[in-house]
């Protein structure tokens, strides 16, 4: 057989193939990982912490991981004194929403003075919140800065350039 015979066959069977691929259950289960509760979980606990229906519903519905988006809302909100409507605007814009609501949490427990607001803002702009708190709580105890100049020494501390000096 040449392989003009087999060209029919070859292309009916990659066909097949792409076809298989596309309906397989398998490849449906990566597209779609959120399920239905986790979009209801997320709205439930928006509206029971005070944000309001349209709110809740375009944030939930934009969220990658909707429960962690309510998760880092409630935690916030239930250990601060920061509103649910504030806590909601920065985590929506993290890649991280419950390592926000850590390093928030945290830090405001243990600083006295600090503005919750500060915090917040500072633990959303960080690149690794936990670090960030990591290192905001064990200056502030260890060194009489402050906490905002613990924050600010840290938050600057996150792009640090490494090995710049030679070493001996």
């Amino acid at each position: 057989m040449t392989f003009n015979a087999l060209r029919p066959i070859a292309s009916g069977l990659t066909l097949c193939g792409l076809f298989a691929i596309a309906a397989s259950p398998v490849s449906a289960r990566y597209i779609n990982h959120r399920s239905q509760p986790d979009y209801a979980t997320c709205a439930i606990e928006l509206l029971d912490d005070g944000i309001n229906a349209e709110a809740a519903a375009a944030a939930c519905a934009t969220a990658y991981e909707p429960r962690d988006l309510s998760a880092c809302v409630s935690r916030i909100e239930d250990n601060t004194a920061i509103a649910a409507e504030d806590a909601l605007d920065s985590c929506r814009e993290v890649r991280r929403p419950l390592e926000l609501a850590s390093c928030t949490t945290r830090i405001d427990a243990d600083s006295n003075g600090a503005v919750p607001m500060m915090v917040l803002d500072r633990c959303r702009r960080s690149l690794l919140p936990i670090e960030f708190a990591n290192c905001t709580i064990a200056l502030g105890d260890n060194i009489p800065l402050g906490v905002e100049v613990a924050m600010d020494t840290c938050i600057d501390a996150d792009d640090r350039v490494r090995d710049i000096f030679p070493t001996p």
